[in-house]
């Protein structure tokens, strides 16, 4: 960190007092006398100001997340640079981070649904325009005390891309909320930012982050490597659509993620009126939030959905099947009312055992006139119903 700040910067900002530290730099509260105003000013570091690669991308990045105009973003107002270090003045919220929330424990469902709403809001307004964030963590989510959720230091990140990977550690910490690709180097996108958010909500609703280790590179290891515990063991108080809506932006395979914002801030809405238990209405569809991932469940998953409409009624069968098919079923039916009728004469006609007579039954001939009247009508109706 620089040893010194200035009193009055640019002749239009005077600083005040340190509010925070970060990988990438300090931050000051300060007063925009031109304007008025209370404002952020966040100063790069000395070290990395020190390498022009860096210094420029910071500045472009600052140029880039000036166009972004959200309700949920973190203005930036102004930049410059004093003796070759370059700064940010961003709009000034009282209120706290989401780490610090979390310092006090994990937030129930509700507020979390929530903060990923808001947001949700802010990173669509940003891969809009085409500007990834690249830094999603609770540090650089904001509560104002009025309530608002605001996110922080869009872009900054991409500063550090072709640094030294030593000192990118140290400037961004533990890799705890990058996608397993951003940490194999590749380009960041909307859906590596969705995995950010998704570990961020699963942090905020257990109180602990789901990879963990020693070291930033266990950390990594661990997030490459292994698959989190379910939320629905970890949080006894989230529904089961909630926590899947979760773990699809967690997923290591980023082509089953959310792909944008938009995709994901409409399953979060469908997921909260979705039934969680046995006793929701039987005839609602139930959301489904994560894509089937075999053909059997597909078909399962059809064959569950499809509705009574369109399966076939006896009737319907009757009607449509082959004549052939239904003359096989006459048939058979005929057959075995036969059988019947034969079994139940015989038996009328049969001695009691013991009384010295045989016990064998007499066969009527099928043709015989002794065949049942109901016998009769079975055939003449079925025949009936054949030729329809």
């Amino acid at each position: 960190m620089a040893s010194s700040r200035p009193d009055i910067l640019d002749e239009r900002y005077e600083i005040g007092t340190l509010l925070g530290r970060g990988g990438m730099g300090d931050v000051h509260r300060a007063i925009d006398h031109r304007l008025g105003r209370e404002v952020a000013v966040k100063f790069l570091r000395n070290d990395l100001a020190a390498q022009p690669a860096v210094r420029d991308r910071f500045e472009a990045e600052a140029r880039s997340a000036a166009r972004l105009t959200h309700p949920n973003v973190v203005m930036v107002l102004d930049s410059g640079e004093f003796e070759r270090c370059p700064y940010l003045v961003m709009e000034y919220l009282p209120g706290r981070t989401l780490y610090d929330e979390l310092v006090r424990g994990p937030l129930p469902p509700e507020r979390v649904r929530a903060v990923a709403g808001d947001v949700l809001g802010a990173l669509g307004a940003a891969h809009d325009i085409g500007l990834m964030h690249r830094d999603v963590k609770p540090g650089n989510i904001l509560l104002t005390d009025d309530g608002r959720v605001k996110l922080a230091d869009f872009g900054i990140a991409k500063s550090t891309e072709g640094m030294d990977q030593t000192l990118v550690g140290q400037v961004l910490g533990t890799p705890a909320y990058l996608a397993p690709e951003r940490l194999t180097g590749e380009p960041a996108t909307p859906s590596a930012d969705l995995y950010a958010l998704g570990v961020v909500l699963y942090e905020a609703l257990t109180g602990n982050q789901p990879f963990r280790g020693d070291t930033p590179i266990a950390v990594a290891h661990a997030i490459a490597t292994t698959e989190p515990a379910p939320l629905t063991r970890q949080c006894a108080e989230v529904d089961p659509a909630l926590a899947a809506v979760i773990e699809q932006a967690m997923r290591k395979d980023r082509d089953g993620r959310f792909q944008s914002a938009a995709e994901m801030a409409a399953a979060l809405a469908r997921s909260e009126g979705a039934p969680t238990s046995l006793s929701a209405d039987a005839g609602e569809e139930p959301t489904r939030i994560l894509a089937p991932t075999s053909a059997a469940t597909v078909m399962s998953d059809r064959a569950v959905a499809a509705p009574a409409a369109s399966r076939p009624t006896a009737d319907t069968w009757w009607r449509t099947s082959p004549r052939e098919v239904r003359l096989l079923v006459v048939a058979v039916i005929v057959v075995a009312l036969i059988v019947l009728a034969v079994i139940a004469s015989g038996n009328s006609e049969t001695s009691s055992p013991g009384d010295g007579s045989s016990t064998e039954p007499t066969v009527q001939p099928a043709g015989d006139a002794n065949v049942p009247p109901a016998l009769d009508d079975a055939i003449d109706r079925l025949d009936r119903a054949v030729n329809r």
